[in-house]
């Protein structure tokens, strides 16, 4: 539990810093991480979910980022609609 804890204060930093987005190739595998726990925590799932709306109004976040976000909120549409 204390790793999806810690994932969910990852989000929560990363939401109040989109900033710390802009280096994709350091942020990459800490998204990969945080998504792979995401089965595990519907909070956190929620979280992803919320960051990943949050994340599609800011103009300066890279392809790549959105991307993977958009790969979040594709998940969470799935699992609480189907």
């Amino acid at each position: 539990m204390q790793n999806v804890e810690c994932a969910r204060a990852v989000v929560a930093l990363l939401k109040r810093k989109p900033s710390l987005l802009s280096n994709f190739i350091a942020i990459e595998p800490l998204l990969f991480a945080v998504d792979a726990l995401k089965e595990k925590s519907a909070p956190l799932k929620n979280d992803l979910h919320n960051f990943s709306v949050f994340l599609s109004k800011k103009a300066n976040i890279s392809d790549e980022v959105r991307e993977i976000l958009k790969d979040f909120d594709e998940g969470w549409l799935i699992h609480n609609i189907f």
